[in-house]
C-alpha cells in the first residue's frame, strides 16, 4: 500500500485560510487530494466551525450539471438566461433541476447579470404547462374572497338614489345638452360617460328634484363630491362641538 504524501507548510497554511468558509471537496480540488484526507487534516490540525449545510449540496450540483452537459456551469446559465431567452423561475430551475434561488446566487457569484422581476415573469409563462397555467389561476382564485369574507363587505347593499332614479338621470343629461357644466366638455369629447350630481348630498337631502341636480364630467363630480364631503364632515363635527359645550351648561 503506498504511503500518503505529507501535507507541506504553503498546503497547511491553504486548508487553515480556506476552511470553514469553504468545503472539505473544495479544498481538495485545489490541493489535488482526497476530500477524505482533507477532512481528517483539518481534525488534526483542530480547527472549528462547519461549512454550511448548503455548500456540499450545491457543490454535487455543479458537479452533475457540468458533467451532465460537458460544459462550464457559468457558460451554461449565460447562455440559458440571455441567448436563449429562458426565465430563472419555471425555466432556468426546471431543466437544471434546482431551486430558483439557487439559481440567481450562481449568478450573483459569477457576475452575470438577471432581470427583474416583471421581466421574467413574461417570459417563464412560455415555459410552463396548459396545467401548470391552470393551477396558478386556480391557487389565485382561491385566495379571492367573495361576499363576507371580502374586505369590501357593506352588508349586501346596493346603492340606492329613489325611485325612477335611471330616468331622472337621463332627463338631467338632456336638459344640460349632455355637457359637463363646470368645464363644458361633451359626453362625446369625454373618455368616460357624465354623471348626475347630487348638490346636497343624497345621503342628508333624498332630494331628486332637478334643482338638486346637476350634469358633471368624471374630474369634476369627483371635485365636487371631495369638497361636499368636507363640508359634511365639518357640518358634523361642529354639530357634535356644540352639543358638547351646551352640555357643559346644562
Amino acid at each position: 500500500m503506498a504511503k500518503l504524501k505529507r501535507f507541506t507548510e504553503d498546503e497547511i497554511d491553504t486548508i487553515i485560510n480556506m476552511y470553514p468558509a469553504h468545503h472539505n471537496y473544495e479544498i481538495a480540488k485545489v490541493l489535488n487530494r482526497n476530500p477524505k484526507v482533507i477532512g481528517d487534516k483539518i481534525h488534526r490540525l483542530g480547527l472549528k466551525g462547519r461549512p454550511p449545510a448548503s455548500t456540499l449540496r450545491t457543490l454535487h450540483m455543479k458537479q452533475k450539471i457540468e458533467k451532465y452537459y460537458g460544459v462550464d456551469i457559468e457558460w451554461l446559465l449565460n447562455t440559458m438566461h440571455w441567448i436563449l431567452d429562458i426565465p430563472i423561475r419555471n425555466g432556468i430551475d426546471k431543466l437544471l433541476d434546482i431551486s430558483p434561488s439557487t439559481v440567481k446566487e450562481w449568478m450573483t457569484e459569477r457576475n452575470i447579470k438577471t432581470r427583474n422581476i416583471s421581466q421574467d415573469n413574461d417570459r417563464r409563462y412560455k415555459y410552463m404547462s396548459k396545467k401548470e397555467k391552470r393551477n396558478q389561476v386556480r391557487a389565485a382564485n382561491k385566495c379571492i374572497k367573495h361576499g363576507e369574507d371580502s374586505p369590501n363587505w357593506k352588508g349586501g347593499v346596493k346603492s340606492w338614489r329613489g325611485t325612477r332614479w335611471d330616468t331622472i338621470r337621463k332627463q338631467i343629461k338632456e336638459r344640460d345638452n349632455y355637457t359637463c357644466q363646470h368645464c363644458g366638455v361633451h359626453e362625446n369629447e369625454s373618455k368616460h360617460t357624465l354623471h348626475v350630481h347630487h348638490k346636497v348630498l343624497y345621503r342628508l337631502s333624498k332630494n331628486n328634484e332637478p334643482d338638486n341636480l346637476i350634469t358633471l364630467c368624471n374630474r369634476c363630480h369627483t371635485k365636487a363630491d371631495a369638497i361636499n364631503l368636507k363640508n359634511y364632515k365639518y357640518n358634523k363635527e361642529m354639530k357634535i362641538w356644540k352639543q358638547n359645550k351646551l352640555n357643559q351648561y346644562v
